[in-house]
């Protein structure tokens, strides 16, 4: 029997290369997210625009639900 990995989407696979690169994959768009995300208090503080928050958070969602 061949062991099963689960992926970033919560479906499962017996090819262990294919979760590496899903989970690879996944854990690289969550990074991106928070690097955009940081800056955000600071910006509100000083009252600075900040561009694309909507965007942000919902990466920011998306990388909560990852594995559920």
């Amino acid at each position: 029997m061949n062991e099963a990995f689960t992926l970033p989407n919560g479906a499962v696979t017996e090819d262990s290369g294919l979760a590496a690169e899903e989970w690879a994959s996944a854990f690289y768009k969550l990074k991106d997210a928070l690097g955009r995300l940081r800056p955000i208090p600071e910006q509100l503080i000083r009252n600075q625009p900040v561009k694309d928050l909507d965007e942000t958070l919902l990466e920011c969602d998306a990388a909560l639900d990852l594995g559920e």
